[in-house]
């Protein structure tokens, strides 16, 4: 009696794990089928993820922990994109039906948040590596008397100025590709008279084009070098006419240069999270132009703060 009666419920136990079997094969199949058609929706995630890419200027085999979803946020479906690359980390949220970017997150490793621009920043060592390799010069070989990062129409460039022997340069660095945007190389001797060759980059960037001229001090202003006031009494007049002490103040710049035939001290500054800009006429001591406007974070972070007066010296009287 006791077989009769458990063989049944054998049956109906066998009968039910299969159902459950079933159930779950079909529910997994279902889920797996839904996961992969929703990587599909609108655009794709293929799609989305070279729309994060190419905003953060990026290739995929330039990035690490790369990861994509799909998501409904509020009703909408989205695709989340992640990767990091050169110690940032980067986050998109894209608009499924066409790709847009809906939000966008760059963070630095201390978790500060950067745009996407200034994560590409090649930083001012490599940038300041690709000025003097270009020029050809060692660098201690040379003295920088400009060292800083700037926004030129939009674009974020590196500025540069240092000088070997009597030669000075003057460049302009793509801040994110390193490229040479432009630069001039001028010859001043100790006399104050001045030759030399200006270059300017062709049409692709890189490529020079030349141009030389030559004139003295003396016949370009009409006065004899002996006439000029000096670079420290032009800087003590670009520190009167801002305001600041000569003790508050870090020169990153002062040098005498000649400008449409005329000579200028060329003086920068700056104090108090404030830059200035001075031009002063090198006989009269007059200020012709000057600017003054508030420092960024990141605008000195790293240049040469050595600039003595035994270098204004090279153009002093």
């Amino acid at each position: 009696m006791k077989n009769i009666l458990n063989t049944p419920k054998r049956k109906i136990a066998a009968a039910v794990i299969a159902a459950v079997v079933i159930i779950g094969c079909i529910y997994l199949a279902t889920t797996a089928a839904g996961a992969a058609n929703s990587q599909s929706r609108g655009v794709g995630l293929e799609k989305s993820i070279a729309v994060a890419l190419a905003d953060a200027g990026l290739k995929q085999d330039q990035v690490q922990n790369l990861k994509g979803s799909f998501d409904q946020e509020d009703g909408l479906e989205v695709y989340d994109v992640y990767f990091e690359a050169n110690g940032f980390e980067y986050e998109y949220t894209i608009k499924a039906a066409d790709g847009t970017i809906l939000e966008s997150e760059i963070e630095t490793p201390d978790g500060k948040i950067v745009t996407a621009e200034e994560a590409r920043d090649i930083g001012l060592e490599k940038a300041k590596a690709a000025a003097l390799s270009h020029a050809g010069v060692a660098e201690k070989d040379v003295t920088f008397t400009k060292s800083k990062k700037d926004s030129d129409d939009g674009r974020l460039v590196y500025e540069f100025e240092f000088v070997k022997g009597s030669t000075e340069y003057d460049y302009e660095v793509d801040a994110a590709t390193g490229s040479i945007l432009a630069f001039s190389k001028e010859t001043v001797d100790s006399a104050e008279n001045a030759s030399g060759t200006q270059s300017a980059p062709s049409a692709s960037g890189q490529g020079p084009s030349s141009a030389a001229s030559s004139s003295t001090a003396s016949s370009a202003s009409g006065h004899p070098s002996s006439s000029y006031i000096g670079v420290d009494k032009a800087k003590s007049i670009a520190l009167n006419h801002a305001g600041v002490k000569a003790s508050a103040a870090t020169f990153t710049k002062a040098k005498l240069d000649r400008n449409d035939g005329h000579y200028d001290y060329e003086i920068e500054f700056y104090a108090g999270g404030v830059e200035y800009e001075y031009e002063i006429d090198a006989t009269s001591g007059k200020i012709r132009e000057y600017d003054s406007e508030p420092m960024e974070d990141d605008d000195w972070d790293d240049h040469d703060e050595d600039h003595d007066d035994d270098h204004d010296d090279e153009w002093d009287d």
